[in-house]
């Protein structure tokens, strides 16, 4: 669905949980539900632990988006999450986020489509390709952002 802007559900899911781990290590130390995380995160290793758990599921989220080292510790934070007031942390970790997942959504593109800028000949032969020729420049930049001709009315 790139041609609407919409990632992969998987980097979607991705982006949403490892958020949930900033706000379980970072934001709300002290709320029952981080406390229950944080306890679980300790015995995931263990194989009697169940793979469909959250705590395995913010794991390979990790490994998706390609910042597993800091895992299953506090995420590391960059200057503008520091610098956000204290209610606003969360979403600016999940602006911070989105760049990491626009350029996942890239490398994945690119490897399904090693070709897809450059046109094999002069006609356009579906709507990816079409958009691929119009906004390839710009598909660097943030994925996550809609086309204009979806946002013109």
């Amino acid at each position: 669905m790139i041609e609407l802007g919409i990632p992969p559900l998987i980097l979607q899911q991705a982006l949403q949980l490892v958020a949930l781990h900033f706000r379980y290590t970072v934001l709300h130390t002290n709320t029952i539900a981080a406390k229950f995380y944080n306890l679980r995160c300790k015995f995931r290793s263990s194989n009697a632990h169940p793979q469909h758990t959250i705590e395995n599921r913010i794991a390979k989220a990790h490994s998706t988006l390609m910042i597993s080292s800091t895992y299953p510790g506090p995420p590391s934070m960059p200057c503008s999450v520091t610098l956000a007031k204290p209610k606003n942390k969360g979403k600016s970790y999940t602006t911070f986020l989105k760049p990491i997942v626009s350029a996942e959504w890239l490398r994945q593109i690119q490897l399904k489509y090693p070709r897809a800028p450059l046109p094999l000949s002069g006609n356009v032969s579906s709507r990816l390709h079409a958009h691929f020729l119009l906004h390839h420049l710009s598909l660097c930049n943030n994925l996550n952002k809609l086309p204009p001709y979806l946002t013109m009315c």
